[in-house]
């Protein structure tokens, strides 16, 4: 943060200093070269309203800063994308490429926000310095605004294409605490209302898209701790759950974790009709639920208890009756 803003804090002491030692030998009204009358003079530029020549000026600088900002950017970024590391990804080269490119431009908008409210800072000594007052500034305040405006839209445009052409739409994250004596929990119960409404179970299956056949996939991110304990001994829990719900269950390998997952994390497929499949999430959110706790470090918590146990029982043993000391 310090380094970020060093620049910034120099150029406003140096301003200070500037400001104090001049306008005390010069007074206040500091006038320009006569070559820069011409600069000076005011003109109507559609879009931006009455400007001079060193605004305008300034203006195309920063214009040509930001484009050469995103260009570098994307120069770098791009090279390091290749065939092979978008496939790790499990996307394509050109989704890959967008996500960077959406990535850049809100970073490029972060360079406007930065100088968005130094227009309107009323006391500014870097103001001063260039000889502007706040309440002539306000225009170039406008101006960043609707540059960040732009860039932020367009970076989320392309966020949201992104994610619709990586199927990341419809990703939900549930979340609630963990009831152990209540049945269906409110995690569970939850997701199983999400799912639901999502594979629209209660819909006529002679409704159903053409060419579908009324078949569903749905995709559970878990722990690989889980998905170890789901599959089972030989395979026998997951063979249980397919038979109960007539699904198509799969653990998959971390060539198919989404950009999201984290290294340790697998991916459960269910594919079936819509009733099934809803059926074997439920079975596997039940079933999953008996592993949220690492059961390793229940003797740690088994061996605390018994030494507050222990503490107490010698504490009653040694305590002495108020009953002793009366007469």
């Amino acid at each position: 943060m310090l380094i970020n803003t060093c620049p910034m804090l120099l150029i406003a002491v140096l301003g200070c200093v500037y400001l104090h030692f001049v306008h005390k030998t010069r007074g206040n009204n500091v006038q320009g070269k006569e070559g820069s009358d011409a600069l000076r003079r005011p003109m109507i530029v559609k879009g931006l309203g009455v400007v001079n020549g060193i605004e305008l000026s300034f203006f195309m600088m920063f214009i040509a800063l930001l484009i050469w900002s995103f260009s570098i950017y994307l120069e770098v970024s791009f090279v390091k994308i290749t065939a092979k590391s978008a496939a790790k990804s499990g996307e394509k080269v050109w989704e890959a490429r967008l996500d960077s490119a959406a990535l850049r431009l809100g970073l490029i908008g972060n360079i406007c926000l930065a100088f968005l409210f130094f227009p309107v800072t009323r006391g500014s000594s870097v103001l001063a310095l260039l000889g502007i007052t706040s309440e002539a500034s306000v225009k170039y305040h406008i101006w960043l605004g609707h540059i960040v405006m732009t860039l932020f839209t367009a970076h989320g445009v392309c966020y949201i294409v992104y994610w619709a052409v990586t199927n990341q739409l419809s990703e939900v994250m549930i979340s609630a605490k963990e009831l152990p004596d209540v049945l269906i929990p409110p995690a569970v119960d939850g997701l199983l209302k999400v799912h639901k409404r999502v594979v629209d179970v209660d819909a006529d299956p002679a409704q159903a898209q053409s060419g579908a056949g009324g078949t569903v996939c749905t995709k559970m991110l878990v722990a690989a701790t889980q998905g170890g304990s789901l599959i089972g001994k030989q395979g026998a829990t997951i063979k249980s759950i397919q038979d109960a719900s007539g699904c198509i269950i799969r653990v998959l390998g971390r060539d198919n974790l989404p950009v999201f997952a984290l290294p340790d994390d697998n991916v459960v497929e269910v594919q079936g009709e819509a009733a099934g499949v809803h059926k074997a999430i439920e079975l596997i959110a039940n079933h999953l639920r008996k592993f949220l706790v690492d059961r390793s470090v229940i003797g740690i918590f088994e061996m605390e208890i018994w030494v507050d146990n222990a503490r107490k029982c010698i504490a009653e043993k040694w305590m002495v009756s108020p009953s002793m000391f009366l007469n």
